[in-house]
């Protein structure tokens, strides 16, 4: 008798990561990061149901970092889960946002 090989459900199964774990994850790294920038006076993180999903394991949350002179700073935090289950996240925001805060011209 021949059994057929049949793959572990963890090889086959989907990878999901919810609005709220990649939430709660923008939260982490966008704090972390405010906490090392000199000119970072405080963040805002878009609630999870404004979060949006590039695919069942990826999604992309917006976030602001404030200056000194309450001037928001924009960017996106991604974050990815592997099928491991493990969390990846990248982070894009402009390069001169305290440069641009103390010009008047932040985005």
């Amino acid at each position: 008798m021949a059994l057929a090989a049949v793959p572990a459900a963890s090889a086959v199964a989907a990878v999901f990561l919810s609005k709220t774990q990649a939430r709660r994850v923008a939260v982490t790294v966008t704090a972390q990061t405010c906490r090392v920038v000199p000119w970072c006076k405080g963040y805002t993180v878009v609630p999870a149901q404004r979060c949006s999903r590039e695919r069942p394991s990826a999604v992309h949350c917006s976030i602001a970092f404030l200056t000194a002179d309450r001037r928001r700073c924009r960017g996106l935090v991604v974050v990815a889960k592997r099928r491991t289950g493990r969390i990846d996240r990248g982070m894009a925001v402009p390069m001169n946002c305290g440069a641009d805060a103390a010009a008047g011209t932040a985005r």
